[in-house]
């Protein structure tokens, strides 16, 4: 799994009500987020040299949020999804292949 969780206190860090999916892997351009659980924050789409490439606030009371993404204009690559929210940081790999 390409999950990564850092907190700075303990906390349940498995906490299974908190799960993120991005499909398909590889995508085209078009990709789908699923949040399921609270206390997300913000997310943002990095390329692999760390460069902003996308950043949405998110509700943290906002429970089972799902968001599509268009990233048909970037190149081919591996981008990184990052997730903030209120259990710690969550990242996810985003590959793009047309």
């Amino acid at each position: 799994s390409n999950l990564v969780i850092m907190t700075d206190a303990i906390k349940d860090i498995n906490n299974p009500n908190n799960l993120i999916k991005v499909y398909p892997v590889p995508s085209s351009g078009l990709i789908t987020i699923n949040m399921k659980g609270t206390g997300f924050e913000n997310m943002e789409i990095t390329d692999a040299l760390g460069r902003q490439i996308y950043n949405q606030m998110l509700s943290p009371q906002l429970k089972d949020n799902t968001i599509h993404v268009d990233l048909s204009t970037l190149s081919d690559g591996v981008y990184i999804l990052h997730i903030n929210s209120q259990h710690g940081l969550l990242n996810r790999k985003i590959i793009i292949q047309k």
